[in-house]
């Protein structure tokens, strides 16, 4: 039995099992090796609905499953899936961990019938900070995530040269898809919130190199700046002041590698009236000075 850890999210460093299609029909006889019956992983379980239609149950609970869906279940999850009457259904299927801990067993293990005993998983794992991953997560319209997806399935089955890095790294990208939209589908609310949060950002962006204020986007949006500044740390974890300042930076940092700009002019260009400013704070995001990037 493996004990709980708690981690949180930017703790994670997937590692992937086993990745392949699973095709499910009733329209042809079953062989041995199909999908048959309830059964509980002693992994994680990601499921993307590629094509086609039918029913996964996890739980007790059925979910109808239709094209762009994804099921994120936790290792010891009881779970089922079928195709409907005189159909077929499509499913990409990955076995993962969330840490590297057990990446020693790098072999696929089967799914047992029946729920497990002992809660005898490979990994457990429980998120301080994001509660909606320590249970079974359903999200509709996720075929944003179908080329990512695709391509972990194709490192996976060809096994080039690093795959297993590449895998990974494009896992972890796909999981935080996931917490995102979860996040933001809690609520009509808080969808609502990220599309004006999202156009606010755009617009630091845009205008990043002018004297921006907290007024004047506020005003740009109608908004209270008291509210923008609220939008932006609950987008981002990060005041619109340090927000904008981390952005400057960034823009800065790309300049100084691509360019043959002083750094002074860099500063102006990137919307530092003060030159003094823009090395204390260039200091402070990066932790070294503007000739470290030449």
């Amino acid at each position: 039995m493996d004990l709980v850890v708690k981690i949180t999210f930017e703790d994670i460093q997937p590692f992937i099992r086993y990745a392949q299609y699973l095709k499910l029909s009733s329209l042809e006889s079953p062989s041995p090796f199909d999908f048959v019956g309830s059964r509980t992983a002693f992994d994680h379980r990601l499921f993307y609905i590629l094509d086609g239609n039918g029913t996964i149950t996890i739980n007790s609970n059925q979910y109808k499953a239709e094209k762009g869906m994804v099921f994120l279940l936790k290792s010891g999850t009881l779970y089922d899936m079928c195709c409907n009457d005189n159909s077929e259904l499509t499913v990409l299927c990955f076995n993962f961990d969330y840490t590297q801990k057990h990446s020693n067993l790098n072999m696929p293990v089967a799914p047992i019938n029946g729920s497990l005993k002992n809660n005898n998983t490979i990994e457990s794992i429980y998120f301080t900070d994001l509660e909606l991953l320590n249970d079974s997560l359903v999200l509709t319209k996720m075929e944003k995530l179908e080329g990512a997806l695709l391509e972990i399935v194709s490192e996976y089955v060809h096994s080039r040269i690093w795959h297993t890095i590449r895998i990974n790294s494009l896992f972890a990208s796909v999981l935080v898809l996931i917490v995102r939209e979860a996040t933001i589908s809690n609520s009509n609310t808080k969808r609502r919130s990220h599309h004006k949060t999202d156009n606010i950002l755009k617009y630091i962006q845009q205008h990043f190199d002018e004297p921006l204020t907290n007024e004047k986007i506020g005003i740009a949006f109608n908004y209270h700046p008291n509210y923008i500044n609220h939008l932006i740390i609950s987008e981002t974890g990060l005041s619109l002041h340090k927000y904008l300042l981390q952005y400057r930076i960034q823009r800065a940092i790309g300049l100084l590698q691509c360019t043959d700009m002083s750094a002074q002019e860099i500063a102006a260009k990137v919307g530092f009236s003060d030159y003094n400013h823009f090395l204390k704070y260039f200091k402070q995001f990066t932790g070294y000075t503007t000739s470290f990037f030449r």
